[in-house]
């Protein structure tokens, strides 16, 4: 029942405006703000007002194997949820794609996740688009909704170098403007590295 649940309301994000998660606080965006920009292609950018714990999930890599998230501290990474039937997400696949490239030997680090139970249908699709380039986990279990409070998809989440929650972005966003590169390298230097407490405000 609960998967069912989660299914619908994802299914949301394709026809309504994607209603910001109840952790994330609107309020505290000037305080993220004073010192990076956030560029109006990311116009779905809502900061937390405190970092949160990323809960465990299971992803699994296009081959199969389980993947670590804390493997992964140490850098800016952003969980791009996504699904082949929502259109908005596919719209973004080409422009990830690149920046994904762009962003290869930095410490931020985007990384597509699939929240689709047929796992082989997903990578047939991806051949199909030839989207083999854009580069992506697999959550067959919808682990990531079932743990947090996503209302709907493309979502973005913005974890930091002790792989803590500190953003997220809602609904489409035009990954290859080119003030997004220059916002990626300015949480590069803020977020990547340091060490963040969970009572610590942004």
């Amino acid at each position: 029942m609960k998967t069912k649940i989660l299914t619908c309301l994802l299914s949301l994000g394709l026809t309504i405006a994607l209603p910001t998660a109840s952790w994330a606080d609107s309020s505290a965006k000037e305080t993220f703000t004073v010192d990076i920009q956030v560029p109006a292609a990311l116009r779905g950018f809502v900061p937390l007002h405190n970092p949160v714990a990323m809960p465990k999930v299971r992803l699994f890599t296009k081959d199969g194997e389980e993947v670590d998230l804390n493997k992964y501290h140490g850098k800016v990474l952003i969980l791009n949820l996504w699904a082949s039937w929502c259109m908005p997400c596919i719209q973004e696949i080409p422009a990830l794609a690149k920046m994904q490239k762009k962003l290869e030997g930095s410490n931020v680090m985007i990384m597509g996740v699939n929240l689709e139970q047929t796992t082989n249908q997903v990578l047939k699709f991806l051949e199909k688009k030839k989207y083999e380039g854009f580069q992506t986990w697999l959550d067959p279990t919808v682990s990531v909704p079932s743990a947090l409070p996503i209302s709907g998809i493309p979502t973005n989440l913005i974890l930091n170098g002790n792989g803590e929650i500190i953003a997220m972005v809602a609904g489409y966003a035009q990954w290859d403007a080119p003030e997004v590169a220059k916002f990626l390298k300015e949480l590069e230097k803020k977020y990547s590295k340091l060490s963040f407490s969970a009572e610590k405000k942004l």
